[in-house]
């Protein structure tokens, strides 16, 4: 599993993950994916290249949502691919986590 993170337009911050994020995936990023987000206030957590996710996945994607919403943030995923989109839906995590599929969609919705 691997991240990396740069930052966009008006202080947001991206954070890109790719790889399996299942126990031992989510194990490997969880301090540097929580350290991404200690000073954030506006995260697109892009999905695009994350090939499936676990329950443990979704756990670490929720701290982070928790996290920004605790500083009244935002935090918004980007193109997670069918089989994510699937395990999130199916944790119900819309609400806490809305997803987009287009760049421009997630910016809006990190801005605002």
């Amino acid at each position: 599993m691997d991240i990396a993170s740069e930052a966009l337009t008006d202080g947001i911050i991206k954070i890109n993950l790719s790889g399996y994020l299942d126990k031992i995936g989510t194990e490997q990023i969880a301090p540097r994916f929580h350290r991404a987000l200690e000073t954030e206030k506006r995260v697109i957590v892009d999905l695009e290249h994350v090939k499936s996710i676990s329950p443990e996945g979704i756990a670490l994607l929720l701290a982070g949502a928790k996290t920004l919403h605790t500083r009244s943030g935002r935090y918004v995923l980007l193109m997670p691919v069918h089989d994510v989109v699937t395990a999130l839906k199916s944790a119900h995590t819309e609400q806490t986590m809305p997803m987009f599929r287009d760049m421009h969609e997630a910016l809006t919705a990190a801005q605002a």
